[in-house]
């Protein structure tokens, strides 16, 4: 076995984006340094430059092995901006400041915007913003409104009328006295021609955007104020149980292959239950984040409450604030209750007048909602050999309060250090998405096989967390680690 020199080990190093000569001292959990040494570093330091004279006399002895062992990130680090999870952006807008640009979308249509003429459906206004999603490698969802008081008193067509019925209710709220829309329209849910309407819309819908890698999901919106299943203030016109069924069979039945999120309701029961329980994978959206109703509209209902305790596992919780005086510790509890993976920024969110301790708290519950992957440990051979099995193995921890619910896995790029290009990338059979959050790590070992025509030499072997479609941005992972073009350098191997 040819030793690299002390110099030779130097210019290995720098050329992996691994700089070992940063620090005058190196350390037992220095894993920047040469592969093979840190666990045998147990014994002596490195004071000088000139010690490395003794790297060479190890390495003929020790386990040639890379071991990688990164520093978990305090959660006082700044945020780390990742797909699904932490702040979504509301309406093109964020009142919270992050580091980068969120990386999921979110906006409300009145029904008014995308039917022009009677069964005319133009939906350029989704378009617009799915379309601005998929330049930024953001994911945008979305829901419809058929009743809205910020909006005016119509969120429907003007052609509507006369050919749906409906009613005209005052409606004496702080918003609507600001949109001077103290009359609302409220259509007639039960009649045949308003769950005609739903029917021909979902089908439009569903043809145009079902599938499109550019949506997150659907919310399953359209009955009630806002389309969050509730009749607030005009409860006497609510619909009757089988026509709620009826709306929530028009719109899960349309999007079979788009996450779908059943909004929370409030004090609606059945409709929430009976969408909840048509599919594992659809998610919660839940209003009153910072005010104790977040909580208490599933406390108090029995049904509800045996849902959202377990469905954090197989679909996302999103949040909404309540808007006004919220209470942002309490709001930090409920994300870790509820396992929130998505908050909204901003729903009624000033951050020009929040205290230094509001913003503290606002800043902390982004970073504490939806995942945070660690990778605690990577380990593989230094010394590679063409055509022959190489094993990986890796320990990872989800410290967050909920799952990754998007498919990512682990790639290992290896860079050949005398021409700087990627010879070979290996992908990880491993899903990301099945780390549920938890205190203890998870080791994977995969296995896979030196190409025979890879060129003998030193590479440098980066890490890099995925979307195995190339959508998405690479996750950032919650560790104390320098990155090179979203990759994470691990070491150096040798291939014969």
């Amino acid at each position: 076995m040819l030793v690299p020199s002390p110099d030779e080990f130097e210019n290995l190093h720098a050329a992996a984006g691994v700089h070992a000569l940063d620090e005058p001292e190196i350390t037992l959990n220095d894993t920047r340094f040469a592969p093979g040494l840190a666990q045998h570093m147990t014994a002596f330091r490195l004071h000088n430059v000139s010690m490395l004279s003794a790297l060479a006399a190890f390495l003929i002895s020790a386990p040639k092995m890379i071991i990688f062992r990164p520093e978990p990130l305090p959660i006082s680090a700044q945020e780390l901006v990742n797909p699904g999870r932490g702040f979504f952006e509301w309406e093109k807008t964020g009142a919270v400041p992050i580091p980068s640009r969120a990386q999921d979308q979110y906006m409300r249509f009145n029904w008014l915007e995308l039917e022009p003429a009677p069964g005319l459906f133009d939906f350029n206004v989704i378009e617009v913003q799915l379309e601005r999603a998929r330049k930024q490698r953001a994911k945008f969802g979305f829901r419809i409104m058929v009743v809205e008081s910020s909006t005016g008193t119509y969120a429907v067509p003007e052609h509507w009328k006369g050919m749906v019925p409906g009613t005209l209710v005052s409606y004496e709220t702080e918003m609507a006295k600001r949109s001077e829309a103290n009359m609302l329209w409220v259509p007639k849910w039960d009649s045949p021609e308003f769950l005609e309407k739903v029917r021909l819309l979902m089908i439009a819908l569903a043809k145009k955007f079902d599938g499109d890698p550019r949506l997150g999901y659907y919310g399953i919106g359209i009955y009630g104020h806002g389309g969050e299943w509730h009749c607030n203030k005009f409860e006497e016109l609510a619909a009757d149980k089988a026509t709620k069924r009826k709306l929530v069979d028009l719109q899960v039945d349309a999007f079979r292959k788009t996450r779908l999120l059943m909004n929370s309701g409030g004090s609606e029961v059945d409709a929430f239950t009976y969408a909840l329980n048509k599919s594992p994978k659809i998610g919660i959206w839940v209003n009153s984040l910072g005010n104790p109703w977040f909580a208490e509209q599933f406390e108090q209902f029995p049904a509800k409450n045996a849902l959202i305790s377990t469905r954090w596992r197989s679909a996302p919780i999103v949040a909404e604030w309540f808007g006004g005086n919220d209470d942002y510790k309490l709001a930090a509890k409920h994300v870790a209750k509820l396992k929130v993976a998505k908050v909204a920024n901003s729903n009624n969110l000033d951050w020009a007048i929040r205290s230094s301790e509001q913003r503290r708290d606002l800043l902390r519950i982004g970073k504490i909602s939806g995942y945070r992957l660690e990778l605690k440990e990577l380990k593989m051979p230094f010394m590679l050999r063409r055509g022959k099995d190489l094993k990986v193995t890796t320990t990872w921890r989800n410290s967050g309060v909920a799952p990754l619910y998007e498919k990512f896995q682990t790639d290992l790029e290896f860079v050949n250090l005398k021409t700087q290009k990627a010879a070979w990338i290996w992908r990880s059979g491993y899903d990301l998405s099945r780390l549920m959050p938890s205190t203890r790590p998870s080791v994977v070992t995969d296995q896979f096989q030196v190409p025979k025509g890879i060129k003998p030499g030193d590479y440098a072997v980066r890490l890099s967390v995925k979307d195995p479609t190339g959508y998405r941005y690479p996750i950032s992972l919650a560790i104390v680690a320098k990155k090179v073009q979203s990759r994470y350098p691990v070491g150096i191997v040798r291939v014969k």
